[in-house]
């Protein structure tokens, strides 16, 4: 309406006399709608201010109004078929089995066993996201995985933050309460009274439909399952005991009843009788004769288990007498069928009930007697072992992980920190093959020993060492908390690129100079987000080192990329590529190595020679080739024969071995290596191989193969052998008079140095804060009744109210007059990488339509704006929700397929599709390309899709365009798609639709403002018309683009400030303001204090600082 509005504004001359368009000034604060009719709650003028009222009053009231006020929440897409507590979507496909044969994980199998790209970090549920979200502060994976901090844990119930609460996955051994929010499974049985009571789901979720069990508080089970906490309440569906008789109300449903009154202590307002008049009555009245009343109903913890007290027996606070299992479940390799009822351990059900499946298929007893081997409902017998996953990956899968239970687990649960296995043996066990590998490796912690570890992040600085080395409480064990030392979490990122590092390197052991304990100032992949000195070269590691030190014949980089395999590198850094004189330090490289050791027998462009190790006999060359391949130096493995491959890795008292001489424990320094004869000293000393006394003395080599003496030509600067070996572990000449190795070096940078900068690597956090004020608005809460009615009645929605009655918005997980369902959906979080965009978009801002995509047609999309001067100073997540339909027909095809394991494995009807258009400065729109995504897990209720888009570097190649050799026809442009190589598709021009742009709306001739593409989204065969949507230009929204982004033309930056805008919707934060050096705020009107640093020197020492910070 605002667009049509704005449409009329701007073009007054379209109003006619008789014109019945129109739009009421609402001047009220608070009020919105075509006719004022809605006001948001509690005073607020922002809808902003409405949210955050209605979230705190959540936090600070009672919670219990959610039963008062509230719904439970339910998933109606898929049902178990049983009358009590419906599914929470998060109970779908999460390997414990809910509803009768297990339905409730048809293709469990795809998720638990994914596989994901080079590129992608996989969440410990199995879903993917890009690497870049990998530790970054923000939870991006649903099940949080892939970050240290829980920030959000405990308070999901009271935050707003849709995404990261609504699509909240529980880890399988908790509770989900259906808003995020995780307990305990002891929790979920409420009724126990054998461990200590946890705290409830802020919801009651727990408790619902069982509510006289709740141990907190005394409640009321209502005919809805909700729970009703307030005493002497009338429940109508009972009437007064002396009236009990003459209702229609059965024998079973009084005898539930009057045991419902025992629990909770006569809290119904008829309840007869206390505990021993109640036993009594319930002798006489109840069918059962013996005396077993069934309570919870039959199928709320699970379909297949019921449980049962003997109210003769029954004391306070007592646990049920008997727990039976019925039904069927699947296990590996047929259905358990339970037509009786089985006694089950209640107190395994009460403390691991999540996996009391496993138990039942576990038992021999029942196994034989009651297996269906031919059942459709089942788990593969050899879990899956030869299957492939959608990107064609073979299962990550080790089916005897599990012994006792035999349940499949991925081999990335194998020693992850969580017990899957039913006995922990999946923890336990010392497994003979390391599971730790592949993608996962490097985003896990491996313990820097032979445990054989692959912790998730969760266990990192946990309060409890899984490694016996304490690598994962302590940094390198030194002592210093990784908790409390290392911060990554969304409001302080400072740290999170050295965790990161600190987790790779406990996989991958590489190794300047050493200063700290364990080596750790010199790790390779701290280094790699070293900044070098503009005159200094940087190794392929990260390292820093002098320009000077590259080709002087000693290893400065771990890597050798500043000696010998400086041949390897292509094409120069950014970095190195401006250091003068680099590329006549390669020239010298080549000379130098051009005859080195085994040149004849070895690659040198591409090898090292050198004596191999873990061999039998190194001085067989014809048998042990003398050779590694140069990738291999300071991978911190010896490959050649006393570490000469890890001469600046390994160590040796304390220092770098460099060219001492190693045997067994001893260490010996290199100019006396061969004046002590040794088992092993006649590899590099020839002269202990003499047998006549004629080559003995230090300096005599003995050649290989023709075992010819050459006096004194060891390490003479001439090759006298045939393969050089008489050259072979020898110190360069100009380093011969340092009797530690690079100690030299080491002094000089030193005595060099004015201070030590220890910025790029953690001793102790800094905390900072920022001088500014905060500017939070602070809303006007009401605080009577109705303000708390309407926190709650929308459960994770927002009320508003239309003319006084209570109205629902609903985030798009949610749907329902009270938002009191779950929505089939795509949440979406997408980054654009600006380090891939062309040149050709430096100044230009994009706009992002998001397509999803059923057969090729377009069923939803979302656009946003990616404004270049804003995020190039910033990372920004675009985040939003892609729905599925819930027509009929779509309804229906979600359900037949989600039982369709053929159509899901080889037919994907689903796609995301990213298109970009520049946004001229001439109010021009242009598609310039797309990156399309198959969605191969929409049989899901929900489904993660986190990207960051990067343009391909061929983009702007006109020779390398994959359009160069396809066409499309005259209705259609042919545009590229960035994330498949050499693919394109054909784009209808504005207005064209259908197959092959063949069909065309004439409406779009003036539908949408002037320079704004018409795009047809879909033609609806029911009403026989097509639907078309508008491509808005730069600073134009709305449906038909007449709505205009014009806040900035006020000027409301201060001090000459640049007023940028945010092309928000809502007109909240329509603008900001880029502040000049000097000022900030808002709209920048603060100025910035100064402070003047002035160091008065008396000394002639060096002052040595790490960092001044104010």
């Amino acid at each position: 309406m605002a667009d049509i509005y704005t449409s009329v504004f701007y073009n007054r001359s379209l109003i006619e006399d008789e014109d019945d368009r129109f739009v009421w000034n609402c001047t009220k604060a608070g009020t919105f709608g075509k006719c004022c009719e809605y006001q948001l709650t509690h005073d607020a003028k922002l809808f902003s201010e409405a949210v955050k009222a209605q979230f705190e009053e959540k936090r600070d009231g009672d919670s219990w109004n959610t039963q008062r006020y509230g719904k439970i929440i339910c998933y109606e897409t898929l049902s178990c078929g049983t009358d009590t507590l419906c599914l929470d979507w998060r109970e779908i496909c999460d390997g414990i089995q809910r509803c009768f044969s297990g339905i409730d994980e048809e293709n469990w199998d795809k998720l638990e066993f994914n596989e994901c790209e080079d590129d992608e970090f996989r969440c410990t549920n199995g879903m993917c996201i890009s690497e870049e979200f990998w530790l970054d502060g923000a939870v991006d994976c649903m099940d949080w995985s892939d970050e240290v901090s829980d920030e959000l844990e405990d308070s999901c119930y009271f935050k707003s933050a849709a995404m990261e609460c609504d699509e909240h996955l529980c880890p399988t051994k908790l509770y989900s309460c259906g808003d995020g929010h995780c307990i305990h499974w002891v929790t979920r049985m409420a009724f126990q009274r054998s461990q200590p009571s946890l705290a409830d789901c802020f919801n009651k979720r727990n408790l619902n439909y069982m509510c006289e069990v709740s141990p907190h508080r005394s409640a009321w089970t209502l005919e809805s399952g909700l729970c009703w906490p307030d005493k002497n309440y009338d429940d109508v569906r009972y009437p007064p005991w002396n009236m009990i008789n003459s209702s229609r109300l059965t024998d079973d449903e009084i005898c539930q009843y009057l045991f419902r009154c025992i629990l909770s202590n006569n809290f119904e307002h008829d309840c007869p009788c206390n505990l021993n008049n109640c036993t009594q009555i319930m002798i006489r009245v109840c069918p059962s004769l013996d005396h077993l009343v069934p309570y919870p109903d039959p199928g709320l913890i699970s379909a297949h288990f019921s449980f049962y007290y003997n109210y003769t027996r029954y004391m306070n606070n007592s646990n049920p007498d008997l727990l039976l299992f019925g039904g069927k479940i699947k296990c590996r390799g047929y259905s358990f069928v339970g037509e009786s009822l089985f006694n089950i351990s209640l107190d395994f059900a009460i403390q691991d009930g999540h996996r009391i499946h496993h138990a039942v298929c576990s038992s021999i007893e029942y196994n034989i007697e009651y297996s269906d081997l031919f059942s459709p409902f089942q788990y593969d017998k050899f879990c899956w072992n030869n299957s492939k996953t959608f990107n064609d990956r073979p299962y990550a899968v080790n089916p005897d992980a599990c012994p006792i239970a035999w349940e499949c687990i991925s081999q990335y649960r194998i020693r992850d920190g969580f017990s899957d296995c039913i006995n922990n043996i999946d923890e336990e066990k010392t497994f003979n093959n390391d599971y730790c590998t592949g993608n996962v490796e490097r985003h896990r912690f491996r313990c820097y020993n032979d445990q054989k570890k692959c912790l998730s992040l969760y266990w990192l600085g946990a309060g409890v060492s899984r490694c016996s080395n304490n690598y994962d409480e302590m940094w390198y064990g030194s002592g210093l908390s990784l908790e409390k030392s290392l911060t990554c979490e969304k409001t302080d990122t400072a740290d999170c690129a050295r965790l990161k590092t600190y987790i790779r390197l406990s996989s991958i052991k590489k190794l300047d100079f050493w200063d700290l304990s364990g080596h750790i100032d010199e790790l390779t992949s701290p280094c790699q987000n070293w900044v070098c000195s503009k005159d200094q070269y940087q190794c392929q590691t990260g390292q820093c080192i002098e320009l000077d030190w590259v080709c002087d014949g000693e290893w400065d980089c771990a890597d050798a990329s500043d000696e010998e395999a400086l041949v390897l590198i292509r094409n120069w850094s950014i970095h190195n590529a401006r250091l003068l004189g680099l590329n006549n330090r390669t020239e010298q490289c080549a000379k130098r190595y051009s005859q080195s050791p085994f040149s004849k027998v070895c690659n040198i462009s591409i090898e090292l020679g050198c004596y191999l190790s873990q061999v039998s006999n190194p001085l067989d060359i014809n048998l042990n080739r003398p050779c590694i391949n140069l990738t291999k130096i300071g991978d911190g493995t010896e490959d050649c024969f006393n570490a000469y491959d890890e001469k600046n890795t390994i160590e040796a008292r304390s220092r770098m071995l460099g060219f001492n001489y190693r045997c067994e424990d001893f260490i010996n320094l290199h100019p006396l290596a061969c004046q002590r004869i040794t088992n092993c000293s006649k590899v590099l000393c020839s002269n202990h191989r003499d047998q006549d006394g004629l080559c003995s003395d230090d300096k005599d080599v003995i050649c290989l193969g023709s075992n010819e003496c050459k006096k004194k030509a060891k390490c003479n600067g001439t090759v006298d052998c045939e393969y050089g070996e008489d050259e072979y572990w020898c110190i360069p000449e100009s380093f011969k008079s340092h009797v530690v190795y690079r100690s030299a070096k080491e002094t000089t940078l030193r005595q060099n140095s004015q201070f030590i900068s220890t910025e790029r690597f953690p001793i102790f956090p800094i905390s900072v804060s920022d001088q500014r004020e905060s500017e939070n608005v602070i809303i006007k809460s009401t605080t009577g009744p109705f303000g708390t009615i309407y926190s709650y009645q929308c459960n994770r929605g927002v009320a508003i109210l239309e003319r006084n009655e209570t109205r629902c918005l609903c985030p798009p997980a949610y749907y329902g007059d009270w938002c009191e369902f779950f929505s089939d959906r795509i949440s979406i979080i997408a980054h654009i990488d600006h380090k891939t965009m062309p040149k050709i978009f430096e100044n230009i801002n994009l706009k992002i339509r998001t397509n999803l995509l059923f057969d090729n047609e377009t069923i939803k999309h979302h656009e946003f704006i990616v404004i270049r001067s804003i995020e190039n100073t910033r990372k920004i997540k675009h985040k939003f929700y892609l729905v599925y339909s819930r027509s009929h027909d779509m309804l229906v095809h979600k359900r037949w397929r989600y039982f369709n394991q053929a159509d899901v494995l080889n037919h994907h009807p689903y796609s995301v599709h990213f298109d970009v258009f520049s946004l001229g400065k001439n109010n021009t729109i242009k598609e310039v390309g797309s990156w399309h995504y198959p969605i191969y897990f929409d049989y899901l209720p929900a489904f993660h899709l986190a990207v960051v888009l990067k343009f391909p570097p061929w983009f702007g190649n006109a020779t390398l365009d994959p359009c160069l050799e396809n066409s499309c026809n005259n209705n259609s442009t042919c545009m590229p798609v960035f994330n498949q190589n050499h693919s394109y598709y054909c784009s209808c021009k504005s207005g064209y639709y259908g197959k092959d742009c063949s069909w065309y709306e004439p409406r779009c001739e003036h539908y949408c403002a002037d320079n704004a593409l018409c795009h047809i989204d879909k033609y609806d065969s029911h009403i026989r018309k097509a639907n078309p949507s508008c491509l808005c230009t730069m600073g134009r929204f709305g449906a038909r683009c007449y709505l205009k982004y014009d806040d900035c033309d006020s000027n409301p930056c201060l001090n000459n400030g640049t007023c940028l805008s945010t092309y928000d919707r809502s007109g909240e934060v329509s603008y900001i303001c880029n502040c000049s050096v000097q000022f900030y705020g808002n709209e920048c009107q603060n100025e910035k204090a100064s402070v003047n640093v002035a160091l008065n020197m008396t000394s002639e020492l060096a002052a040595l600082a790490t960092v001044v910070q104010l």
